[in-house]
């Protein structure tokens, strides 16, 4: 089989360094995303028709990698970019789009919760309080509020799971 290297793809998640045609004419490559509800390992063909992860002219999101976790102990958030993209018909290039064009396409999650220690006493301030009953003090000027992640919308073919996601800053002297 004769392949033709396309340029490396301008995604941040974890495609194969190999994009290539095959013999169908269309070009491919894998990716996996783990623990993204929605979204699973598969192959990805750009230009094709079909499903599993299809890549075509119709706009989907397409998640990034997960950033730090925004502390260093405690509970914290990460984050990603999610983007809506689509190939052109005509370039067979892959263009960004607003997110309402990827309208009816599940958007994965752009926040998670992480803890990447938990806090010592001095670090904390207050450990002998859990972290959701926690209020301002005069030492503390935030804290995040959240809830757990809740049960899957669906027993199969994809769901819905959320959680809440909330950030209090004491104002000083107004």
């Amino acid at each position: 089989m004769q392949e033709y290297f396309l340029k490396p793809s301008p995604f941040t998640t974890a495609w194969n360094d190999k994009q290539h045609f095959q013999r169908d004419g269309f070009a491919s490559s894998t990716f996996d995303v783990d623990g993204d509800p929605g979204v699973g390992s598969g192959s990805v063909g750009i230009g094709g028709s079909g499903s599993n992860g299809i890549i075509g002219t119709q706009p989907r999101f397409f998640p990034g990698q997960w950033g730090q976790c925004s502390t260093t102990c405690g509970p914290g958030v990460a984050t990603r970019t999610v983007e809506c993209i689509a190939m052109q018909g005509i370039t067979s290039n892959i263009i960004k789009l607003p997110d309402y064009e990827c309208e009816g396409s599940p958007k994965p999650n752009v926040f998670q919760p992480c803890q990447v220690q938990p806090c010592t006493l001095n670090e904390a301030g207050n450990d002998d309080i859990p972290v959701r009953e926690r209020s301002l003090t005069p030492t503390r000027s935030f804290k995040w509020d959240y809830s757990d992640w809740t049960a899957c919308s669906a027993s199969c073919l994809g769901g819905i799971i959320s959680f809440y996601l909330n950030f209090n800053y004491k104002l000083e002297n107004l």
